[in-house]
């Protein structure tokens, strides 16, 4: 067989090709066309194609991929085997972000949150994650780190965080390390902490009410703050009848203010 051209295309708004490999002859992603050439008799060559989808899911219908001949010098003696045809099912990325705080906000004390996300949904994501949060106005942001995270300086009240590179893959079910957001809040009050999660760009999400979280936080005046740390210890864990045995009671202040009216 000579001229020999098979045509692979594949819609650029659904599926984006990352590579192609043609054990021989050259492959144009953009039109489709694998151009073979010759192949002898009862020989076979193959072209691989590592693909991404991109979107959107379409459970349960999927997408058809059909690959044909459209060039052949020689008279082709059974058209019925000219093509093929795959069906590629595109199933959801649900990116579920979740937000807490731990400890006590104080005035001029340092306060840290904790970002989580998931995927939940049936489908890999491809790429990177971006968590977007927006600061109350009496907050300054001290630093934002986790593993692979990258958090970028805030822009007025709003700043992002971006995880992973564009060649990150996060299966099912799977979720990333946590992100620790250290805040300074500079007056006391109620405030709210919100932020928002992304998939990388060029992907479609369809659940979209999970993707931010809100963490209403008390922050209070420094004055009234002391974390007294309490421990006891028995002289002796296993006495024997009529033994003495005494109990050791600590109340340790940690700050970072004085405690009065302690009662225990």
């Amino acid at each position: 067989a000579t001229g020999l051209a098979v045509t692979e295309l594949i819609n650029p708004a659904i599926i984006e090709i990352v590579s192609d490999t043609p054990d021989q002859g050259t492959y144009s992603g953009g039109t489709g066309v694998w151009d073979v050439g010759q192949v002898n008799e009862f020989a076979s060559t193959s072209l691989a194609i590592v693909v991404r989808p991109i979107g959107p899911a379409n459970e349960p219908t999927g997408y058809d991929n059909t690959a044909s001949i459209t060039s052949l010098n020689e008279a082709d003696t059974n058209a019925a085997n000219d093509t093929a045809l795959v069906n590629v099912q595109i199933v959801n990325v649900d990116l579920a972000l979740g937000k807490t705080h731990a400890g006590i906000f104080a005035v001029g004390l340092d306060g840290s949150y904790t970002v989580d996300v998931q995927n939940v949904g049936a489908g890999a994501h491809y790429g990177e994650i971006t968590v977007t949060d927006t600061l109350p106005a009496s907050y300054t942001l001290v630093s934002g780190t986790g593993v692979d995270w990258l958090c970028s300086p805030p822009v007025g009240l709003v700043f992002s965080c971006v995880y992973g590179t564009p060649a990150t893959i996060l299966a099912a079910g799977v979720s990333v390390p946590p992100l620790t957001l250290v805040v300074t809040p500079s007056i006391d009050g109620a405030f709210a902490n919100s932020a928002v999660v992304s998939v990388a760009p060029g992907l479609t999400e369809v659940v979209t009410g999970n993707n931010s979280a809100n963490d209403a936080t008390t922050v209070l005046a420094i004055a009234v703050i002391a974390d007294v740390e309490v421990t006891k210890v028995v002289s002796n864990t296993a006495p024997a009848e009529f033994d003495a045995v005494s109990y050791t009671v600590t109340a340790k202040n940690l700050g970072p203010s004085t405690a009065t009216g302690l009662v225990i």
